[in-house]
């Protein structure tokens, strides 16, 4: 850890608003959220702190870590496409791929046969039904359905397109999308998912669109995340964790250093942060 505790000071005492990537940081390598990790987001909660779940999944995909969070809290889906109410389901926060767009990145993607997962009206498509679609889905919450019918997908609003496979033709395929549209993000959620939606939607704009709501500002607020995808939360608030099993650039420009998900890295910084 090559930041720590001494980044810490007595500015950072007026915490309202805590977010948290879901893989690589608030789940183990089992997905499972330890007992750790759990009772420090409950103490969070009980000083008042409004403690939210970030992530590249669906909602249906992190209903199975609720419970020590806040009842109906917001959850930040999609990359920070969408934001919901965990309990009502009500919408806050939306931005779909536009309609051009995602029809010819589709259309690019399915005429290449390239392995893809289409996230549309919260449905899972796919071109192929594998071992890696049917675990997906079950991490997901979702039953994956096999489609090739882009023009429905995109008239009931894309929220995010993922890419999966060799690291090393993802790249090229990431390049490709990059000339067919400027209006969308493309950013690496492992080096086997490359996730592309609406250019508006972050995981930072997301949490700034939480701040509006609640009344925060970024100086209220901490982030905690392990990869490229988390980037612009950990840009966004004044104080941004890295977990230890983190790239070392995103280490490099977070506030301080936790530890590994694997050690119950929240926990051990949320205990840091609320006193």
């Amino acid at each position: 850890m090559n930041k720590m505790i001494n980044k810490i000071n007595d500015n950072f005492c007026n915490i309202k608003l805590i977010a948290i990537d879901v893989d690589g940081t608030l789940v183990n390598s089992k997905k499972e959220l330890t007992k750790e990790n759990v009772e420090a987001i409950k103490y969070a909660v009980r000083r008042g702190v409004k403690v939210v779940i970030s992530s590249g999944r669906p909602l249906s995909g992190i209903k199975q870590y609720e419970g020590p969070f806040e009842k109906d809290i917001p959850f930040i889906t999609f990359n920070g496409a969408m934001v919901v109410k965990k309990d009502s389901n009500v919408v806050l926060y939306n931005k779909t791929i536009e309609y051009n767009e995602a029809y010819n990145i589709l259309k690019y993607i399915y005429d290449n046969k390239i392995n893809v997962v289409v996230w549309s009206d919260s449905k899972l498509y796919v071109n192929v039904i594998s071992d890696t679609t049917k675990s997906y889905g079950y991490k997901s919450g979702c039953d994956p359905i096999l489609s090739f019918d882009i023009e429905k997908m995109c008239q009931d609003g894309v929220n995010k397109i993922l890419l999966y496979g060799d690291n090393s033709d993802l790249l090229n395929y990431k390049n490709d999308i990059s000339r067919i549209s400027n209006k969308v993000n493309l950013e690496f959620s492992s080096p086997y998912y490359l996730e592309i939606f609406n250019i508006e939607a972050s995981k930072g704009n997301a949490v700034k669109a939480l701040c509006d709501y609640y009344g925060f500002n970024r100086e209220e607020v901490v982030t905690i995340g392990d990869n490229f995808n988390d980037l612009s939360m950990l840009k966004f608030s004044k104080i941004s964790v890295a977990m230890d099993n983190s790239p070392d650039e995103i280490k490099e420009m977070c506030t301080f250093v936790t530890k590994s998900n694997e050690e119950s890295g929240v926990a051990y910084a949320i205990r840091i942060l609320i006193k």
